[in-house]
């Protein structure tokens, strides 16, 4: 929008904003200047620092390590990973199968027999992301609905 870009005024410190998977990344003294290139007016940033990062999950999430087995609700497929960290709506655990390179979107039903929160041993999921990490891949989970009983758990024994 031109006229946007002409209120940026330069050697102003702005301060930017950008959201990426629901984590917030802000940046302070960010210099920004206008150009015409190409007929084109182009706005280009100058940032200097790391962001602060603000997570703006609704529930926190607490580092855990518990086996667990992982079944796809849509081939009853089985594989064998760990938990990584569970919160009121949602779990994350790690895995060596390549399967889980691309599914995004996939149900999951997790057993964890060793999980303290007796009534949340069995928790079922949908795919938000999967990282590879080196050949295990970090998947990230939501519930269907948020867990008091997880939500009681991770409150009691955990402060971030």
């Amino acid at each position: 929008d031109r006229e946007a870009l002409g209120s940026i005024r330069e050697k102003t410190p702005y301060d930017i904003q950008i959201v990426v998977d629901n984590v917030l990344y802000n940046w302070s003294d960010v210099l920004a200047n206008v150009e015409n290139q190409q007929g084109r007016d182009v706005c280009h940033l100058v940032v200097k620092t790391t962001p602060v990062i603000a997570n703006r999950r609704k529930y926190p999430r607490m580092p855990i390590a518990y086996s667990c087995t992982i079944t796809r609700k849509d081939t009853d497929k089985t594989y064998c990973g760990k938990m990584v960290n569970v919160s009121a709506n949602g779990f994350a655990f790690a895995a060596a199968s390549d399967d889980f390179a691309e599914l995004k979107g996939t149900q999951l039903i997790l057993d964890i027999p060793d999980f303290p929160v007796k009534e949340e041993r069995t928790m079922e999921g949908v795919v938000i992301r999967s990282t590879d990490n080196h050949g295990e891949y970090i998947v990230g989970c939501r519930m269907p609905e948020d867990s008091p009983a997880i939500q009681k758990y991770v409150n009691d024994n955990y402060k971030e």
